[in-house]
């Protein structure tokens, strides 16, 4: 017993050696981010942009438009990446299940190709409409794997059927109004170089809140990754939760 009770501590050690490590590699790129770039920035002139705020020259500018936004949007995009593919993987109990895989970005760049045909090029429309074609095609996934009895490998080949019907319907879209195609690229090959405020805080918001409802539901994931009868057997209903 006090054996393990010895490795216990020392694993729980080491994940916060690990922890204060990957913090301090976040600080750091996070601050290389905004500091590095064609023009470089020092210690004094960031803090003398964020002192004064946007409009306070040159410096300030690049800030406040530039690395600021685009530093943010990569923090926000890793985390929200990060924690829906674990919990994707948690969901369908299946350590091959991402977000590429079974058909959440297609789900994402179809929406957001739609809402490009209709008229909509940025903003909370092109953001809501993104999370609402990411969320149908998770759904899609987990009811038809629900009513089906599905097996792991068979949930996984239905999400990358999802994922190609999808992608065929915004190449259909863009084929028939190749106008939408420079449009809905932007979205669907990804990138944060034209990263700017009206993109970001719809984006933010969305990602924020997913990140905090996520959170508070850590118990009842650890508790699904146990088996979905061990879950059962414990208590919690486990077609709800996964919905």
């Amino acid at each position: 017993l006090m054996k393990n009770s010895k490795n216990f501590l020392q694993r729980d050690k080491s994940k916060k050696y690990i922890f204060l490590a990957a913090v301090t590699v976040f600080v750091v790129a996070a601050f290389l981010s905004v500091a590095l770039g064609t023009a470089t920035l020092s210690l004094s002139q960031l803090v003398k942009a964020i002192r004064e705020g946007a409009g306070s020259g040159f410096e300030g500018n690049i800030f406040w438009y530039v690395r600021l936004p685009r530093t943010v949007a990569c923090l926000l995009a890793g985390a929200g990446l990060s924690v829906s593919g674990a919990i994707i993987q948690g969901v369908l109990a299946n350590k091959l299940a991402s977000p590429g895989i079974i058909g959440v970005n297609a789900g994402a760049g179809f929406a957001v190709t739609l809402c490009c045909a209709l008229g909509a090029i940025s903003g909370w429309t092109i953001a809501i409409g993104a999370f609402c074609g990411a969320l149908f095609s998770m759904l899609l996934v987990t009811f038809a794997a629900q009513k089906t009895g599905a097996s792991r490998t068979t949930v996984i080949l239905g999400g990358v059927a999802v994922n190609s019907f999808l992608t065929a319907g915004s190449e259909a879209i863009t084929t028939l109004m190749p106008e939408i195609a420079i449009m809905s690229s932007d979205f669907r090959v990804g990138g944060f170089t034209a990263v700017t405020s009206q993109r970001l805080i719809p984006a933010g918001v969305l990602i924020i809140v997913a990140l905090i409802i996520s959170f508070t539901l850590c118990n009842e994931l650890d508790v699904m990754n146990l088996g979905e009868d061990v879950a059962q057997g414990l208590g919690l209903s486990v077609k709800k939760m996964r919905t």
